[in-house]
């Protein structure tokens, strides 16, 4: 995928400078945060610019910045460790939180990379709603032989360990590129493998 066809989400300075974020964490941010518009095949991430903790929350948010949500803005931030650059996972009312990555370069590489996993699996068949009726005449259809399965067992089978690679590759660049985030209990990218594993993203 092109990244540079991809949308940007720029963190104005005044907005950084309460933080003390590392250099390279600063120059990333406002250079931009590459956008993909398909949530999917960004792992549900979205940057987004004008995230805030809720008001009264945890006092370890004073130095967290937000730089993204997880499929919903309600739901799960993704946050720059002010001391370490540690990209973490947690509420939007902050408190307990997930380790993501060592660092936002790591976050970069690791959603592009899923991006590239997402983008060379097959589409998932769109779901089929239908009435009694058709059902029945449907039924009926496949016992007279006039609906055939799409693909044949060896079909299937060979597009299951192929996708059984394209999961180990994956799996495969994530450790390599940044151990700890498959490696510390709790990981969220651990939490991201096993979904995909058991076929929920």
């Amino acid at each position: 995928m092109d990244n540079a066809s991809l949308e940007s989400i720029f963190f104005e300075y005044d907005d950084l400078k309460r933080y003390s974020l590392p250099d390279v964490v600063l120059a990333r941010l406002r250079r931009g945060l590459p956008q993909p518009s398909e949530l999917e095949h960004n792992a549900g991430v979205r940057f987004a610019n004008d995230l805030a903790f809720e008001a009264g929350a945890d006092k370890r948010n004073a130095k967290r910045l937000p730089i993204a949500y997880v499929w919903d803005r309600e739901a799960e931030y993704l946050v720059v460790e002010s001391d370490s650059g540690q990209i973490q996972a947690c509420g939007p009312e902050g408190g307990n939180s997930a380790f993501v990555n060592s660092d936002l370069d790591a976050l970069l590489d690791c959603l592009e990379a899923y991006r590239q996993f997402q983008h060379r699996r097959p589409p998932e068949p769109a779901p089929l709603t239908l009435n009694e009726e058709e059902m029945r005449l449907k039924l009926e259809a496949f016992r007279r032989g006039e609906i055939k399965p799409k693909r044949t067992a060896a079909e299937a089978a060979k597009a299951e360990a192929e996708d059984r690679r394209e999961r180990k590759a994956l799996t495969d660049f994530l450790r390599q590129r940044d151990p700890e985030c498959l490696k510390r209990r709790g990981a969220w990218w651990k939490t991201v493998m096993e979904q995909v594993d058991d076929g929920l993203i």
